[in-house]
């Protein structure tokens, strides 16, 4: 959304994110998640993530007031696996860790012939490093790397 469009850094991009009205993303990471799907958003706290995975399930899970509700093929699911709740959090929110630098600085790249700014930092916590590419001209987050998972938004 306008609203949305930041100034290329760090902080701002996850603001847009967090606002985001949607969408398209591509999810992979070492435990076998391989997924393409479509996040939107209606207002934050009301999210629709649609994916499907590798295996040619299709996923829907959408924010409700008891939780997220989730449909496999369209049908509803009580037990949904593991991989819907590493989606849903991949896509739905921003879980901006502490950094042992303090703050991501970033760097200018070319993809594309779209200038980006990339922000390396390390995750505190976990020790994890993390990446994150933002686009210089609207500020949306282009991709985000974090430890084994890379997630690709358009």
């Amino acid at each position: 959304p306008q609203k949305g469009a930041g100034d290329g850094s760090y902080e701002q991009a996850l603001d847009c994110f967090r606002i985001s009205s949607g969408f398209s993303f591509e999810l992979a990471d070492a435990h076998a998640v391989q997924v393409q799907g479509k996040m939107t958003r209606s207002t934050p706290g009301m999210e629709r993530v649609q994916f499907k995975a590798s295996d040619g399930v299709s996923w829907t899970g959408e924010a409700k007031a008891a939780g997220v509700v989730w449909s496999r093929n369209g049908k509803h699911e009580q037990s949904p696996p593991d991989i819907t709740n590493r989606v849903w959090q991949r896509t739905t929110m921003v879980l901006d860790p502490l950094k042992k630098e303090g703050t991501p600085q970033p760097t200018f790249e070319k993809s594309g012939g779209e200038t980006l700014n990339h922000y390396h930092f390390t995750n505190a916590n976990s020790g994890e490093a993390n990446d994150v590419w933002v686009s210089a001209r609207d500020g949306r987050i282009t991709k985000w790397i974090a430890g084994d998972s890379t997630l690709r938004l358009q």
